[in-house]
């Protein structure tokens, strides 16, 4: 390989967020093809739809970004009880109501992401495990919560902020943007994003240096937590209401995100646009597959098998 050729081939893998971008473009010429028309109509409103899932995905980025097998399988019981929450608290008021019911969701998310911080950092328990095992009791939890006849509506401003537009572009699309925009810039230019990346290299030399590596650690879990909170908030405004299974999509989807953005699943490098162009490319991927009259259950083998793919492909390169 000629040094030119090895100096773009370096330049690539530094923007690995444009191969999610590409594939997103690709995506939906595709879907296109496969519904006989090109709409502009339908590609704004996939991409609204995708915000959601940059939302609760940057979360599980910085998780994934702190290393020691960071994960966090609590995302889609977090969005559930957060869209449940908002729309209970709230109970179809504007308002005080619908500030008490965002609050009550995102101290939600606090006291879940402490909590899985707690056990993965201070009780050293495989991040797996221990958010696998707050998403279970959260699940439980939930239907017994709904067993006892509770219901309500979220707040008729929430939803149509969430359903707005904004110069053309849905304001979901703007949200994700923002965000998107902020976790780049928290990774990238502050001590707390060089700090994570750092611990997700090599936790011994980030501590030699004077880094604490479990406090940054901790947060990252109360981050993902917050980020979940706030995306099953915006989704149950989206929906009209809250339903059993609402964050399932958002487990395995939150995780596919990050991986097909270009960030390592071993941590220490991680890429906020390549966590939007991941999640744009899982919604036009969804649209297709839907176009096609796939069922769920093949699409999600399917999007199981991509994530297998990528990490073969980047542990052969």
């Amino acid at each position: 390989m000629s040094a030119r050729a090895a100096a773009v081939t370096r330049r690539l893998r530094g923007w690995a967020w444009i191969w999610s971008l590409a594939g997103g473009a690709v995506a939906y010429l595709a879907t296109a093809v496969l519904q006989q028309r090109l709409s502009w109509e339908a590609l704004v409103t996939n991409l609204g739809l995708a915000g959601f899932l940059v939302v609760v995905g940057l979360g599980q980025m910085l998780v994934i970004t702190g290393g020691a097998g960071g994960i966090d399988l609590s995302v889609s019981g977090m969005v559930t009880l957060a869209a449940i929450l908002q729309a209970t608290v709230a109970h179809g008021r504007d308002g005080a109501a619908m500030l008490a019911g965002v609050g009550a969701a995102l101290g939600a998310g606090l006291l879940l992401g402490a909590v899985n911080g707690a056990l993965v950092v201070g009780l050293r328990l495989p991040a797996m495990v221990a958010t696998l095992a707050t998403g279970f009791m959260l699940d439980s939890l939930i239907q017994l919560y709904y067993g006892v006849g509770q219901g309500g509506a979220p707040s008729p401003a929430l939803a149509r902020w969430v359903h707005g537009s904004l110069l053309g572009l849905p304001d979901m699309l703007w949200l994700s943007l923002l965000l998107t925009a902020l976790a780049g810039l928290l990774l990238q230019h502050t001590r707390y994003g060089r700090h994570l990346e750092a611990g997700g290299q090599s936790e011994a030399a980030a501590e030699l240096t004077g880094i604490r590596v479990g406090r940054v650690r901790f947060l990252s879990y109360v981050l993902s937590s917050l980020a979940a909170s706030l995306g099953g908030v915006l989704l149950g405004a989206y929906a009209g209401g809250a339903f059993l299974g609402m964050g399932s999509p958002y487990q395995l989807g939150s995780i596919a995100a990050v991986v097909l953005g270009g960030s390592l699943i071993a941590g220490g490098r991680s890429t906020a646009l390549g966590v939007f162009g991941g999640a744009v490319l899982l919604r036009f991927l969804e649209t297709g597959m839907q176009a096609t009259g796939l069922s769920a259950g093949a699409r999600n083998v399917l999007e199981g098998a991509m994530i297998i793919l990528v990490l073969a492909l980047r542990r052969a390169g």
